[in-house]
């Protein structure tokens, strides 16, 4: 998780399907819905991830 007003990653819990080109929005209450991606093979998954 990158925190721009420091300048620092910190370490975070794991997503349960790891993703790359997926899409993610941040949510009012905090949390990321991350959704589709590859991981291998197309997904069409969504997950919420609260970091």
């Amino acid at each position: 998780l990158y925190d721009p007003s420091t300048g620092t990653w910190t370490n975070t819990s794991s997503m349960s399907t790891a993703r790359r080109y997926h899409t993610a929005s941040e949510l009012t209450n905090g949390k990321v819905l991350v959704a589709g991606g590859w991981s291998g093979s197309s997904l069409n998954s969504a997950e919420l991830y609260q970091p």
